[in-house]
């Protein structure tokens, strides 16, 4: 449904796992590989609350961005989003268009 923002993600989060039992038309093979059909290299990981797995290695991955994210900093560094070719040309500059008053009654082909 918005493949833009799964092209661009770095992670994806499968949370309410514990549900999965109950959702038969849900499966969480089909949605990494259609992450990775965008060509998003992106790593999974699958959440649940109620048991509590996943939550270790989603908080991992958060502390370890956060380091990235300190150590760009301290190089003056900004971090640079992942778009790709055909996201970069829909936020490429267009020229200005160029509005010609009309005549009443003309007739345009």
């Amino acid at each position: 449904k918005y493949p833009v923002m799964f092209r661009a993600a770095d992670l994806m989060v499968l949370s309410k796992t514990d549900l999965l039992p109950y959702l038969e038309d849900f499966s969480p093979v089909r949605a990494e590989q259609n992450l990775h059909n965008l060509a998003n290299d992106a790593e999974v990981i699958a959440v649940s609350s109620k048991d509590s797995s996943g939550l270790n290695a989603w908080i991992a991955w958060l502390h370890a961005e956060i380091a990235n994210y300190k150590q760009l900093v301290a190089t003056h560094q900004t971090l640079r989003p992942k778009v790709q070719e055909d996201g970069q040309k829909l936020h490429a500059q267009v020229a200005t268009p160029k509005f010609v008053p009309v005549k009443p009654n003309s007739v345009h082909p």
